[in-house]
């Protein structure tokens, strides 16, 4: 099997519940095969690399529902939209207020 993966994780600061925070905005994530799992494992080991570099959490956005629903299956949250993209979260939180888009 071929697999193929490509992501970039940008340091950004964005406001978490009214606080500025230093976290990883995610920009670029696909993963090839999909459905295989692979995507999932990714993200667990960015999850690793958000922790050992001191940032808050992941912060995302994507363009449509069906992948949005990926995050959210994989234990990621919904934060609303942003530039008509969605928002989404490695770990709760109550607001979050994006300035750039990544």
């Amino acid at each position: 099997m071929d697999v193929s993966m490509r992501a970039q994780l940008l340091e950004k600061t964005v406001l978490i519940d009214g606080r500025e925070q230093n976290v990883y905005g995610l920009a670029t994530f696909k993963t090839r095969p999909s459905r295989s799992g692979i995507g999932t494992h990714c993200l667990r080991a960015f999850e690793g690399i958000t922790k050992r570099d001191g940032k808050y959490c992941i912060v995302g956005s994507c363009d449509d529902e069906k992948t949005l629903q990926f995050y959210l299956k994989a234990g990621y949250y919904a934060q609303g939209k942003f530039e008509g993209k969605f928002l989404f979260t490695s770990v709760p939180v109550k607001s979050l207020i994006v300035k750039e888009n990544w």
